[in-house]
């Protein structure tokens, strides 16, 4: 038999904390209704469209209501998004990193394009190091690039 480690214990029971708060009425379901409130506590803007969407895809027997356990798939499932989001963030910054130094420098930025035939200007690069380089280092740390990407 195999048992979850402490690890895998403490994720369950945020996981079920979590679906707790959001499940107002206690009824072990929680309805369009209850995900709203909990999204506009937390300062998420969300139309009633994309609840509807978001509890069709996730209650699997169509009645309008997640349960304890399909919560618990939803938040598994997302939180394998966030890891592959950031796996292929990861990546992309490598890309531009050829030495492993942890920062992207103006000669990274300049050999990466040209590689895949866009060539740049050194004023274009200036441009991305002033939007980019947060702190003013001359180059780009991963969380500058992260911040860059998404924003």
């Amino acid at each position: 038999m195999v048992t979850p480690d402490s690890n895998t214990t403490s994720i369950i029971a945020q996981i079920r904390a979590a679906f707790s708060l959001v499940d107002t009425k206690g009824d072990k379901r929680i309805d369009g209704q209850e995900l709203k409130v909990m999204l506009s506590k937390l300062k998420i803007p969300i139309s009633d469209a994309i609840i509807d969407q978001l509890i069709a895809e996730t209650s699997k027997n169509g009645d309008g209501l997640i349960t304890e356990e399909e919560f618990f798939r939803w938040m598994l499932k997302m939180d394998a998004h966030h890891d592959d989001v950031e796996g292929e963030l990861t990546a992309a910054f490598k890309i531009f990193d050829f030495d492993n130094s942890g920062t992207i420098e103006i000669e990274d930025i300049k050999y990466a394009l040209e590689l895949i035939g866009e060539p740049i200007t050194d004023e274009e690069i200036k441009e991305i190091l002033t939007i980019g380089d947060k702190d003013k280092d001359g180059c780009i740390s991963y969380e500058e690039f992260i911040k860059l990407v998404l924003h």
